[in-house]
């Protein structure tokens, strides 16, 4: 027995109450229960009696992840998992990696030299329209001003950034507003203002905003674990808070600028070619596409996939691969629920998330998926693309380049069969 349209959004409502009580709850804590907690809830209202069974277990999806980044703990990888040496024994991330080639900032080494990129004296802005008067309100520039206003499908998503050790983004966005780090909010203007001016005077390229974004980073970093307002104040800003205000740095300035690097970074062509290939497959069933009979929970998968729809509602790189984060959570949080249902009574692993995952991602049909695959890639926080948030990532693109390229051999269906289900398909 299905479910309706009607389910489906009762407990897509559910879920975002369960996210608004996560947010409200500060510093980005899970409420009682969790992720899994939640579910066991949606699970209630299959139809078909203990479906899953009533053990759960211990770990969560989030911590089955966790789990899943150290090879000695689990043995069960496929070779999309990370291999021992982390992220960077993958081509996209070592990719991340590389030198960036300059851009409009210097690199640290050249950063003194700010008379040309920012007129004659250091604070004086680029530009002179009103794009630069909108970038901080009267209230954001007094110290401990408001925090600036997130879109609600931004505040909604659940960030992968937060770092119960560092610093909160309302701390980061208040200390940076005090008048002793004035010259770093200077700074920080500035590159805006540049790249808004750049992009009305010409559009940049992608590996252009990337040099002088991954440049503006190192620069602002630098020289705020020497600043009097953070590594030098009383009490100073540790380790765990410059990491932190790398992250919260580049969710404000991206917030800003997003749309120009999203649209730098886009891949057209590519993204109508999955798309139409998705519609093509989407009369596919968890069956054609080996999904354990124990975790074929219509309603739990559609809110996997719901999660995975927000990406292009949210506009910073951080948030976006929050939106992946929390689709592979939940589907782990699946796994985790039904194990008992399956053939081993193990921890699930990437042998069992990679099929049901692919389904998920055929199933939401996300537009612009591919570009939104480039614009993480380019624009994301390396360090940050070598933990769970990474994983789910190279996962995101394995199950992408699987769609693009799946056909009858690929899941073992007969051609006569697949073929009568994209004509299927076709014809609605």
């Amino acid at each position: 027995m299905g479910f309706s349209a009607t389910d489906v959004q009762a407990a897509m409502r559910d879920l975002q109450a369960f996210q608004d009580e996560s947010e409200s709850s500060g510093a980005f804590a899970v409420p009682s229960g969790g992720v899994d907690g939640f579910l066991e809830r949606v699970m209630e209202r299959e139809p078909v009696a203990d479906v899953f069974g009533s053990d759960v277990g211990e770990g969560s999806g989030g911590d089955i992840l966790e789990e899943l980044l150290n090879p000695t703990v689990n043995s069960r990888h496929n070779p999309l998992a990370l291999p021992n040496d982390g992220m960077l024994g993958s081509s996209a991330f070592l990719r991340a990696q590389r030198k960036p080639r300059g851009g409009w900032l210097a690199s640290p080494s050249r950063a003194t030299d700010r008379s040309k990129l920012f007129g004659e004296r250091s604070g004086q802005s680029v530009g002179s329209d009103s794009r630069e008067r909108k970038l901080f309100s009267a209230g954001e520039l007094q110290a401990g001003g408001a925090v600036p206003e997130e879109s609600q499908s931004a505040a909604s998503s659940r960030t992968a950034l937060s770092d119960v050790n560092g610093m909160s983004y309302e701390e980061f966005i208040v200390r940076l507003l005090q008048p002793a780090s004035s010259d770093l909010l200077d700074y920080v203007r500035n590159l805006i203002n540049s790249i808004l001016h750049a992009h009305a005077e010409n559009d940049p390229s992608c590996e252009e905003l990337r040099g002088t974004l991954t440049n503006f980073y190192g620069v602002m970093i630098t020289s705020m674990a020497s600043h009097r307002a953070w590594g030098s104040a009383n009490p100073p800003v540790d380790e765990d808070g410059l990491l932190s205000a790398r992250n919260w740095l580049e969710k404000f300035v991206m917030s800003k600028i997003g749309h120009i690097c999203f649209a730098a970074a886009q891949e057209t062509a590519q993204d109508d070619a999955l798309l139409r290939k998705m519609e093509q497959l989407r009369l596919l069933t968890p069956e054609d596409l080996h999904v354990p009979e124990y975790v074929q929970n219509e309603l739990s998968l559609e809110l996997a996939a719901a999660e995975l729809r927000k990406i292009n509602g949210v506009v910073t790189p951080g948030e976006k691969i929050a939106c992946v984060v929390q689709c592979a959570t939940m589907i782990f949080s699946v796994l985790n629920l039904a194990r008992k249902r399956g053939d081993t009574t193990s921890r699930p692993g990437a042998d069992d998330f990679l099929p049901v995952f692919i389904y998920v991602v055929l199933q939401a049909r996300v537009p612009k998926l591919q570009s939104n695959c480039a614009y993480i890639e380019a624009f994301h926080n390396p360090v940050n693309l070598m933990s769970k948030a990474g994983y789910c990532f190279v996962n995101l693109c394995s199950a992408s380049a699987f769609i693009m390229d799946l056909d009858c051999t690929s899941i073992g269906m007969d051609p006569k069969a697949f073929d009568e289900k994209i004509a299927e398909a076709a014809a609605l």
